[in-house]
């Protein structure tokens, strides 16, 4: 279905409803696709900073952890954050 069918319909409800009430081929693993899209992304960016090409697999993994370090403890936060809200003010 449409993104606007859905949100005129009232059936979807951004940040609440998962992936697959958008895309049902989407599955379970969606999120996995965020792991090469980072590799991929650190690689490109420190291929433009390192001075010696033999530096750039270390580099591109020191940043591809830390990017998903980042994105780990963000999530853990927000959750946090999420279940403070609902169990103390909410609920």
């Amino acid at each position: 279905m449409n993104l606007v069918i859905l949100l005129a319909a009232g059936d979807y409800t951004p940040l609440i409803n998962s992936l697959q009430s958008l895309w049902p081929a989407a599955g379970d693993y969606t999120l996995w696709a965020v792991l090469p899209l980072v590799i991929a992304i650190s690689i490109v960016y420190k291929a433009t900073k390192v001075r010696e090409l033999r530096d750039l697999p270390r580099a591109a993994a020191k940043l591809s952890g830390l990017v998903l370090i980042s994105m780990g403890l963000a999530a853990a936060g927000l959750y946090g954050l999420v279940w403070a809200l609902n169990h103390y003010w909410f609920g």
